[in-house]
Protein backbone atom coordinates (compact mmCIF):
# COMPACT_ATOMS: atom_id res chain seq x y z
CA UNK A 1 0.00 0.00 0.00
CA UNK A 2 3.15 2.40 1.25
CA UNK A 3 4.33 2.27 -2.57
CA UNK A 4 0.59 2.65 -4.40
CA UNK A 5 0.39 6.01 -2.03
CA UNK A 6 3.10 7.04 -3.05
CA UNK A 7 2.82 7.12 -6.46
CA UNK A 8 -0.41 8.06 -6.21
CA UNK A 9 0.83 11.59 -4.35
CA UNK A 10 3.20 11.74 -7.32
CA UNK A 11 0.89 11.63 -9.78
CA UNK A 12 -1.11 14.77 -7.84
CA UNK A 13 2.04 16.98 -7.41
CA UNK A 14 2.68 16.12 -11.28
CA UNK A 15 -0.33 17.37 -11.75
CA UNK A 16 -0.70 20.39 -9.92
CA UNK A 17 2.71 21.17 -10.94
CA UNK A 18 1.86 20.67 -15.09
CA UNK A 19 -1.60 21.14 -15.40
CA UNK A 20 -2.36 24.52 -12.31
CA UNK A 21 1.33 25.29 -12.59
CA UNK A 22 1.53 25.50 -9.09
CA UNK A 23 4.72 26.58 -7.44
CA UNK A 24 4.70 25.59 -3.87
CA UNK A 25 3.63 22.59 -2.51
CA UNK A 26 3.00 21.15 1.02
CA UNK A 27 1.58 17.38 2.42
CA UNK A 28 -0.21 17.88 5.01
CA UNK A 29 -0.99 13.79 6.35
CA UNK A 30 -1.47 12.06 9.19
CA UNK A 31 -0.17 8.08 10.32
CA UNK A 32 0.00 5.73 7.03
CA UNK A 33 -0.41 8.20 4.56
CA UNK A 34 2.15 10.57 6.60
CA UNK A 35 4.78 7.10 5.96
CA UNK A 36 3.59 7.23 2.17
CA UNK A 37 3.72 11.57 1.90
CA UNK A 38 7.94 10.90 3.13
CA UNK A 39 8.91 8.24 0.64
CA UNK A 40 7.19 10.20 -1.89
CA UNK A 41 9.30 13.06 -1.46
CA UNK A 42 12.37 10.65 -1.47
CA UNK A 43 11.02 9.31 -5.12
CA UNK A 44 9.83 12.51 -6.65
CA UNK A 45 11.35 15.48 -4.93
CA UNK A 46 8.95 17.86 -6.45
CA UNK A 47 7.19 18.66 -2.95
CA UNK A 48 8.53 21.87 -0.60
CA UNK A 49 7.64 20.83 2.56
CA UNK A 50 5.46 17.91 4.68
CA UNK A 51 3.52 18.35 7.96
CA UNK A 52 2.99 15.16 9.21
CA UNK A 53 0.61 13.63 12.11
CA UNK A 54 0.55 11.02 14.46
CA UNK A 55 3.37 9.19 12.78
CA UNK A 56 5.88 6.50 13.71
CA UNK A 57 9.04 7.99 13.89
CA UNK A 58 10.72 4.44 13.63
CA UNK A 59 9.55 0.91 12.00
CA UNK A 60 11.17 -0.73 15.29
CA UNK A 61 8.83 -2.26 17.15
CA UNK A 62 8.08 -1.63 20.98
CA UNK A 63 6.37 -3.30 23.90
CA UNK A 64 3.76 -0.93 24.84
CA UNK A 65 0.75 0.86 23.38
CA UNK A 66 -1.47 -0.84 21.05
CA UNK A 67 0.19 -2.97 17.89
CA UNK A 68 -3.62 -2.38 16.10
CA UNK A 69 -3.23 1.19 16.45
CA UNK A 70 -1.97 1.62 12.58
CA UNK A 71 -4.02 -0.63 9.90
CA UNK A 72 -2.26 -2.72 7.35
CA UNK A 73 -1.30 -0.30 5.49
CA UNK A 74 1.29 0.88 7.52
CA UNK A 75 3.82 -2.21 7.12
CA UNK A 76 6.92 -2.02 4.48
CA UNK A 77 8.50 -5.81 4.14
CA UNK A 78 11.65 -5.20 4.71
CA UNK A 79 11.71 -1.47 5.24
CA UNK A 80 14.18 -2.22 8.54
CA UNK A 81 16.90 -4.12 6.30
CA UNK A 82 17.47 -1.23 4.17
CA UNK A 83 16.92 1.85 7.02
CA UNK A 84 14.33 3.19 9.23
CA UNK A 85 12.44 7.03 9.01
CA UNK A 86 15.06 9.04 10.20
CA UNK A 87 17.10 7.72 6.57
CA UNK A 88 13.94 8.33 4.78
CA UNK A 89 13.35 12.05 6.25
CA UNK A 90 16.76 12.80 5.28
CA UNK A 91 16.82 11.93 2.13
CA UNK A 92 13.85 13.26 0.89
CA UNK A 93 15.97 16.72 1.33
CA UNK A 94 12.12 18.74 2.91
CA UNK A 95 11.74 21.19 5.63
CA UNK A 96 9.17 18.30 8.38
CA UNK A 97 6.88 19.18 11.10
CA UNK A 98 6.02 16.40 12.51
CA UNK A 99 3.02 16.74 14.76
CA UNK A 100 2.47 14.18 18.21
CA UNK A 101 4.50 11.64 16.44
CA UNK A 102 4.31 8.51 17.53
CA UNK A 103 6.29 4.93 17.98
CA UNK A 104 4.84 1.62 15.29
CA UNK A 105 2.49 0.55 18.32
CA UNK A 106 1.07 3.98 18.64
CA UNK A 107 2.43 5.62 21.19
CA UNK A 108 3.20 8.95 22.56
CA UNK A 109 7.28 9.36 22.13
CA UNK A 110 8.90 10.73 25.24
CA UNK A 111 11.71 13.72 25.02
CA UNK A 112 14.77 11.44 24.90
CA UNK A 113 13.01 9.47 21.61
CA UNK A 114 12.73 12.54 19.76
CA UNK A 115 15.89 14.11 20.67
CA UNK A 116 17.57 10.40 19.24
CA UNK A 117 15.22 10.93 16.02
CA UNK A 118 16.75 13.91 15.47
CA UNK A 119 20.23 13.12 16.18
CA UNK A 120 20.05 9.98 13.81
CA UNK A 121 18.51 12.67 10.81
CA UNK A 122 21.31 14.97 11.64
CA UNK A 123 23.41 12.59 11.33
CA UNK A 124 21.97 11.73 8.09
CA UNK A 125 21.50 14.77 6.38
CA UNK A 126 24.63 15.47 6.80
CA UNK A 127 25.80 12.56 4.69
CA UNK A 128 23.48 13.36 2.04
CA UNK A 129 24.53 17.18 1.81
CA UNK A 130 20.29 18.28 2.37
CA UNK A 131 19.64 21.65 4.14
CA UNK A 132 16.36 20.53 5.46
CA UNK A 133 15.07 20.62 9.10
CA UNK A 134 12.72 18.67 11.55
CA UNK A 135 10.33 20.44 13.94
CA UNK A 136 8.33 18.50 16.38
CA UNK A 137 4.90 19.94 17.75
CA UNK A 138 3.13 18.27 20.48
Amino acid sequence: MQGIWAGQLEIVVNWLINSHHVKKITIDADKELAVAGVLSSVLGNKVNRLILREMPLSYLFDKSGDVNHFSMAIHIPGFLLWGDMSLAVAMSGKDITFIDPVTISGRELSVKETDDFRKEFYHFRSLSGERSEVSFVK
